[in-house]
């Protein structure tokens, strides 16, 4: 900022053909007026650097129940009919049916975690939400009684980022938290925090994971208590965005996750998702080539 005033300062001294020393110095009633419109100057500047966080409007459509309430037994989960979001969406429901009394999935449908037209857009939408609609038949069948706890599907066409949202994201992605500044993470932040519910977030326990590399040693906790920790958030303020997102699945691995759902009989479930960003947009075949595809073992 300084050097900005000062830089305006010279420019506002050579427009009166004077040198700053001159500006400061002359002792005449010109001089004095010099001084006040400095002096002005800088205040108007200083005041231009100072960051205003604009309120938070919904800008979301459809919104959820006006009447959301943040309980224990009542979880938001973002879901994409992907591996990591459906196995914790069957272990909320099966393995943990005592402790859940709803599951309201929350599906981000538009071009919101991409950069427009840039090399990193999503091209699997219609593969999603087939995933998603053959994943609750089958729970409808396998487990009816709880697939009842399993609500309708918020489907999310449009995020706006605030300031807010926008400067930490820019700053999570120079430490190298995220892979880009405008991707899913600052979308479901924004969208938690205008809400003001906690949705859980998926990834998996990965060193190829950009997202487990960059957060899996700042969070405290495991499962639906798995969030990045406050101590953490004093030492890099921007994970204040992140503070209504849960980690349920951060802790393991796609075999782990497997394993579990074996256990809780739902890998079957499991080999209804899809991964693949880019399939084939004819046959809608996965590519085999992106990193989802590489790293998908069903």
């Amino acid at each position: 900022m300084i050097r900005s005033v000062l830089m305006n300062t010279k420019t506002f001294c050579q427009k009166r053909s004077l040198s700053i020393k001159a500006c400061y110095t002359k002792d005449n009633d010109q001089g004095q007026e010099i001084k006040k419109e400095i002096k002005s100057l800088y205040t108007t500047q200083k005041q231009r650097t100072k960051l205003t966080i604009p309120k938070r409007e919904n800008n979301l459509t459809p919104n959820p129940p006006s009447n959301i309430t943040t309980s224990l037994t009542e979880r938001y989960l973002f879901w994409t009919g992907g591996y990591d979001s459906t196995f914790s969406l069957c272990y909320s429901l099966i393995a943990e049916k005592d402790q859940v009394s709803s599951i309201v999935p929350i599906y981000l449908s538009g071009k919101i975690d991409d950069i427009a037209g840039g090399p990193a857009i999503r091209l699997n939408k219609k593969q999603e939400v087939t995933a998603m609609s053959n994943i609750r038949e089958r729970l409808s069948e396998k487990f009816p009684e709880l697939s009842l706890k399993l609500q309708p599907t918020i489907d999310v066409k449009s995020v706006i980022y605030s300031r807010e949202t926008r400067v930490s994201m820019r700053t999570l992605y120079q430490l190298k938290m995220v892979r880009r500044s405008i991707c899913q993470y600052g979308a479901m932040a924004e969208y938690s925090l205008k809400h003001n519910i906690v949705v859980g977030v998926c990834a998996e326990k990965s060193p190829n994971c950009v997202i487990w590399k960059g957060v899996h040693d700042k969070t405290e906790g495991e499962g639906y208590s798995c969030q990045v920790s406050n101590t953490v958030v004093e030492k890099v303020p921007a994970l204040d965005i992140w503070k209504n997102l849960r980690w349920p699945t951060l802790h393991l691995s796609k075999e782990e996750m497997l394993q579990i759902a074996k256990e809780w009989e739902f890998d079957d479930i499991l080999s209804l998702t899809t991964s693949c960003r880019f399939p084939n947009p004819i046959t809608g075949k996965a590519c085999g080539k992106c990193k989802p595809c590489e790293d998908r073992i069903l």
